[in-house]
């Protein structure tokens, strides 16, 4: 519904024209859903991945003074905020109902969709099976995220002037034409009434 709104809005103040908004806004509503999920699901793993490393800090503090591995996924939900303590509730609801907490750890995986989970699923599964260092395995984890976000932020950082520039290129086209709708009228009209008008229209 926002994705129509916005784009017959758009639409009908770069072309004036009904038929062409309406199309604009069909197939618009799309575009614009997808980028709102898309911009949804970025922001959602943005957090995760901060509250990954919260979540291997808070395990290897607890196994270090001491506590079972059953305990220090206990003490993660006293540590985390939302999303992350209710996923870890429900990890621990599932450990209370006879689950494994490594099988727990990677329904909860599987169901939010946070992948880092996985890498936890097999540090906890490693120690369930050959009895491995879960605070060695821990602290591992713990550096390769730290140096996954380090990257992330480097990649965002170099591609940040790339990224306006791609913006700001897409979106001139329609505000050159929005303003020759206003300004001139008679000297856009043929590009939305016209058969060349308009396949310049849609190559844009």
């Amino acid at each position: 519904i926002k994705g129509f709104l916005i784009s017959i809005v758009v639409a009908y103040v770069v072309t004036g024209q009904v038929i062409i908004t309406i199309v604009g806004g069909i197939i618009g509503s799309f575009v614009v859903a997808n980028w709102i999920t898309t911009s949804a699901i970025k922001k959602k793993k943005a957090i995760y991945d901060e509250q990954y490393t919260q979540v291997l800090n808070t395990i290897i503090s607890s196994l270090q003074g001491g506590a079972n591995p059953y305990q220090a996924l206990e003490e993660t939900i006293t540590s985390l905020k939302n999303p992350a303590r209710d996923i870890f509730i429900e990890i621990i609801r599932k450990n209370r109902t006879g689950t494994n907490y490594a099988e727990a750890i990677e329904i909860a995986a599987y169901e939010t969709n946070w992948h880092d989970l996985h890498q936890l699923e097999m540090a906890f599964r490693l120690y369930d099976r050959t009895g491995s260092n879960l605070v060695q395995v821990c602290n591992h984890l713990l550096k390769s995220a730290y140096d996954r976000r380090a990257d992330n932020k480097y990649v965002a950082a170099t591609t940040a002037s790339i990224r306006t520039t791609t913006i700001v290129l897409s979106i001139l086209p329609f505000v050159i034409m929005a303003f020759m709708h206003f300004a001139a009228p008679e000297f856009a009209n043929p590009l939305f009434n016209t058969t060349g008008g308009i396949i310049v229209l849609r190559i844009i």
